[in-house]
């Protein structure tokens, strides 16, 4: 059996008008009402959702691909450049920058993954090379609480068309961290 607590609602009415249209007539008119929302969010009688959350932004130069545990993919796919959503409750966003004398796609990419909620699970991020040059990935988290994990952030060198992959822990347990190692 599943309980849900409602919040409380409250209507207050703004205004009233009466007017008499006289031999005994009159109409009643109200100008408006507030709806006023008070008292808890609603939870379910099994405690508050799960808010855990899991960012992974890439600033330039490169593309980021993550695979779950089950191998469900989430960001740009290196082969076909196609942008992938498979792993449930992820988003990926891509602004990509095109080369401005060739008109060739993806010469630079800012890229942005979530998930949310983010189950406790290792990940694996694969990141390839757009241009040569320094890099930047940074990795935030929320716990299942809502409360803030403390960040990763990755950087080095890479190469046009290198591929770089990363192992991701991350545990949504509240006053965990997240463990960020280079790897296959």
């Amino acid at each position: 059996m599943l309980l849900t607590v409602k919040r409380a609602r409250t209507l207050a009415v703004i205004g009233v008008i009466l007017i008499d249209l006289g031999q005994g007539s009159s109409v009643f008119a109200q100008i408006g009402e507030i709806d006023v929302n008070a008292g808890p969010p609603a939870e379910s009688a099994t405690g508050p959702s799960d808010r855990s959350a899991l960012w992974i932004e890439s600033k330039t130069r490169v593309t980021l691909l993550v695979v779950d545990s089950r191998g469900r993919r989430t960001g740009v796919d290196p082969k076909t450049k196609k942008v992938l959503q498979e792993i449930p409750g992820s988003k990926c966003e891509v602004e990509a920058v095109e080369n401005k004398y060739t008109g060739e796609a993806y010469v630079e990419a800012y890229e942005r993954i979530s998930i949310e909620p983010a189950p406790s699970t290792t990940y694996k991020f694969h990141i390839l090379g757009l241009q040569d040059g320094p890099f930047e990935v940074n990795i935030s988290a929320l716990s299942r609480d809502g409360s803030s994990e403390p960040g990763k952030q990755v950087e080095g060198i890479i190469s046009e068309a290198e591929k770089k992959s990363f192992v991701l822990t991350y545990d949504s347990s509240p006053n965990s961290h997240i463990s960020v190692m280079e790897g296959h």
